[in-house]
């Protein structure tokens, strides 16, 4: 199974990181970190998260975060949508 990052999921991702690190730097990365073993999961288990509120897409809560990752399972690549914070509204 391949993973795709779309232009916005890249962008939250680095957005995220940057934010936290003005505060924390170690938090950042841990934060950072915890995304990407959520998503190196996806490939093994695309069904991991829930029904997205949008058709077709799937919505895995990062474990110890606040942050959800929207993604698209398909039959043969999965793409990372988005990552919002989950007292974003989108």
């Amino acid at each position: 199974m391949q993973i795709k990052w779309h232009e916005n999921a890249i962008s939250d991702l680095v957005s995220l990181r940057q934010y936290i690190a003005l505060d924390n730097l170690h938090a950042a990365r841990r934060i950072g970190g915890k995304i990407l073993e959520c998503v190196k999961l996806l490939k093994e288990h695309p069904l991991l998260g829930k029904a997205g509120r949008i058709h077709a897409t799937r919505e895995l809560v990062v474990t110890g975060t606040p942050f959800t990752i929207v993604y698209l399972p398909q039959a043969d690549s999965i793409t990372i949508l988005r990552i919002f914070h989950q007292m974003q509204q989108w």
